[in-house]
């Protein structure tokens, strides 16, 4: 079986647009506009009836004796990141967290899909960098718009990607392993309760002042084991090592018995999370408090970001460059001390390969001494 083609018809259809069709079933939108001049302008994931808007438009460019394969649907980056990848990704993926590293490039959404260059994102991951924000976090902005014009190439909206010949930044240690000290571990977790403590200081002194001007009160948080949600978020992720994304969109239909069911991880396998007698507590408690769907909601909608109160509460606790990932890491780590075999570490991490759950693999010197010791012929 051999590739056919077919072409627009009806009183809709466009002339020159056309559709290829390999063996395989993969189909692909064509505009021609001479003998053996055609334009591709994207494989079967778009509509027809967007295939037909830009064909039209190529049309009216080569009707005024434009070259069409330099005339393409003018839009903005912003735009086409509101109006045609998000419904797009949103659609295709369960864990919409990774669209916030777009939010970097707002200084550019003004800026044409046509108009926008290497040096222009260049220019500003510079800025980035100046500005204290980290190699990896930048690369990982430049990943996500690489992947939104890779999408406008396919969508017809781009002929090539702008940035296809842009590199990563050098990332130091890219290995990084950074997990809490038992003074560190210690001073979060008084960090986070003196945290609380001031929530509900501050919850009682606002409704005293709103009694006596005569105004309802807000509800009262002096006997809710939780004053808000970021310390049963650390400490359900410090004894479970789920990632962030996993527990922003965690559902209590996910909770099941004594363990957390992760439906779909960074692996694109789903795992089994079994929960220790302190994360049992943590959701009983949190779960009195009430919420419905999400196990952390923020507006009927899950959490997305923690970042300022994340920040805040290391600066208080003097715990500098840590990350909330590194909460996870902190959970291996424990694990890897307290014995457990790196194989099981593996499979409560969700690993897909195994040299990624050996970064954790550094025995305090203790386990060491004794790991000799069991060898000893004496």
């Amino acid at each position: 079986m051999k590739p056919y083609e077919l072409r627009d018809g009806g009183t809709k259809g466009v002339a020159g647009l056309l559709i290829r069709i390999q063996p395989s079933g993969t189909k692909t939108y064509y505009f021609e506009f001479g003998r053996g001049r055609r334009i591709r302008i994207g494989t079967h994931h778009i509509t027809l009836g967007r295939a037909r808007v830009l064909a039209s438009a190529y049309r009216a460019a080569a009707d005024q004796g434009q070259d069409p394969r330099k005339t393409l649907v003018p839009i903005t980056l912003g735009d086409f990141i509101e109006k045609v990848y998000e419904p797009h990704f949103k659609t295709h993926h369960r864990n919409t967290a990774s669209l916030g590293n777009l939010t970097a490039w707002k200084p550019l959404h003004g800026k044409k899909l046509t108009e926008l260059t290497a040096d222009q994102v260049k220019r500003e991951r510079a800025k980035r960098l100046a500005a204290g924000r980290k190699a990896a976090t930048i690369n990982r902005n430049v990943g996500a718009l690489k992947t939104v014009l890779n999408f406008a190439v396919e969508e017809g909206y781009l002929e090539t990607n702008p940035l296809a010949g842009v590199g990563a930044l050098r990332v130091e240690n890219p290995n990084r392993v950074r997990y809490l000290t038992a003074a560190e571990e210690k001073r979060l977790r008084a960090a986070l309760e003196a945290r609380e403590r001031r929530i509900r200081d501050e919850r009682a002194s606002g409704n005293a002042w709103r009694a006596e001007r005569g105004y309802p009160p807000l509800p009262d948080l002096s006997n809710l084991p939780f004053a808000d949600h970021l310390r049963p978020m650390v400490l359900l992720t410090m004894n479970t090592g789920l990632r962030r994304g996993e527990l922003f969109n965690l559902k209590w239909s996910h909770v099941v018995g004594d363990a957390i069911t992760v439906a779909r991880s960074k692996s694109g396998k789903g795992r089994h999370v079994p929960l220790n007698k302190e994360a049992r507590k943590v959701l009983e408690d949190w779960r009195a408090i009430g919420t419905e769907t999400w196990v952390f909601e923020s507006g009927g909608r899950p959490f997305d970001n923690v970042n300022k109160a994340w920040k805040a509460i290391t600066k208080a606790a003097d715990i500098p460059d840590f990350r909330w990932h590194d909460l996870r890491h902190h959970f291996a780590s424990r694990l890897v001390v307290a014995g457990v075999p790196i194989n099981t570490v593996r499979e409560l991490m969700g690993h897909s390969d195994i040299k990624m759950t050996l970064r954790y693999a550094h025995p305090a010197p203790g386990h060491m001494r004794e790991a000799v010791e069991a060898i000893s012929g004496g």
